[in-house]
């Protein structure tokens, strides 16, 4: 890659950055094209990923005026446009692989698709694992409950009583 120094002509700049682009179409690196929607889809897949990590917030219900109503409403509609998106972006990735058939569509070093299949396989591996961690902490809480019972003993109620 050539150094340019300050008063080179537009023309060498340009010819240096078409020739950039070659070296990135050559190696496999390609610039997003408008168009697929990939990252519209983005966009939306990071505000559903932000609604899920809210969804555990226990705060967002003494929330008044209406929040979780506006947020129920954004994530059905999250929900519907990313499919919709992704069908869209595989329409129009096929259509560049079948233009540019030396080149393929690449996103982080993988196919496109490849890469939104699997940021929604660890999106809802994550959910699972979560749900997993909830259900065994729920069950160690009822088998403490079961041995030592289900009311803590504070000390008011430890002096009505006493501890046999």
């Amino acid at each position: 890659m050539a150094n340019f120094q300050v008063g080179n002509d537009a023309k060498v700049v340009n010819i240096h950055l078409k020739q950039a682009l070659k070296r990135c179409l050559a190696n496999g690196i390609v610039i997003n094209p408008k168009g697929t929607g990939f990252r519209q889809h983005q966009e939306l897949w990071r505000k559903l990923e932000d609604f899920e990590y809210k969804s555990h917030d226990t705060n967002r219900y003494t929330n008044r005026g209406g929040a979780l109503l506006l947020e129920e409403k954004e994530r059905k509609r999250l929900n519907r446009e990313i499919p919709r998106l992704e069908r869209e972006v595989a329409r129009a990735v096929q259509i560049y692989d079948e233009d540019h058939q030396q080149t393929p569509l690449l996103v982080y070093g993988k196919r496109v698709v490849n890469y939104i299949e699997n940021q929604r396989m660890r999106f809802e591996e994550e959910k699972e694992k979560e749900k997993q961690f909830r259900a065994l902490m729920r069950n160690k809480q009822i088998e403490e409950e079961a041995t030592l019972g289900s009311r803590p003993i504070t000390l008011r109620s430890a002096r009505k009583r006493p501890v046999v």
